[in-house]
């Protein structure tokens, strides 16, 4: 599972790509930093409207020389991606 802090239209592109062609990637910029996804591994996406703005807040307090300064039109994205753990990292295949 991947969840990001994104601007809308990031959040609207996201999903025409996942209704398109899902042999290719998906390039686009988050709160803290560039992704890319492959859309055929993509299992589900869900969108916090609410929660994203006051996250991104606590973040720009948090790291004030790091974050990104996005319209209040942000949200959180939550991806859910074949092969990767809840904790965001690749799981490790058995022996």
């Amino acid at each position: 599972m991947l969840s990001v802090l994104v601007p809308q239209q990031t959040a609207d592109d996201f999903d025409r790509s996942l209704a398109g062609d899902n042999e290719t990637s998906y390039s686009f910029e988050a709160e803290d930093g560039q992704y890319t996804i492959l859309l055929r591994r993509v299992v589900y996406v869900k969108r916090f409207a609410a929660r994203a703005a006051s996250a991104s807040a606590r973040l720009r307090r948090a790291q004030p020389n790091r974050a990104r300064s996005y319209p209040s039109t942000t949200v959180a994205l939550e991806v859910g991606i074949v092969g990767l753990s809840a904790a965001g990292r690749p799981r490790s295949s058995p022996r």
